[in-house]
């Protein structure tokens, strides 16, 4: 592989173990040093969002912002737009 974008509840495993801070995001606790590892591993192949966008409860309509730094008491439930920027840049960038 090229590159491994993640997003999802799954970013949010990896970004725990790179020591951020993850609010009251879904993480995996039992996973964080397995995701510490495999970003080691493949060293800078796996790409992790730079923002989010967050609620401060998982229901319909909910408010939410944009952020690059996921506040305390906050749930990140999606990518943010400039991760969606650099993510479409990946996957419609030719093939080497």
């Amino acid at each position: 592989m090229d590159r491994l974008l993640i997003g999802g509840a799954m970013a949010y495993t990896f970004l725990k173990a790179q020591g951020l801070p993850t609010g009251k995001s879904l993480v995996e606790e039992d996973k964080v040093e397995l995701a510490g590892k495999l970003l080691a591993e493949l060293d800078g192949k796996l790409m992790l969002p730079v923002d989010h966008v967050v609620v401060s409860e998982i229901a319909a309509g909910a408010a939410n912002e944009i952020v690059e730094t996921i506040p305390e008491g906050k749930i990140a439930v999606d990518i943010g737009p400039k991760t969606i920027e650099k993510y479409a840049q990946v996957i419609t960038a030719p093939r080497r």
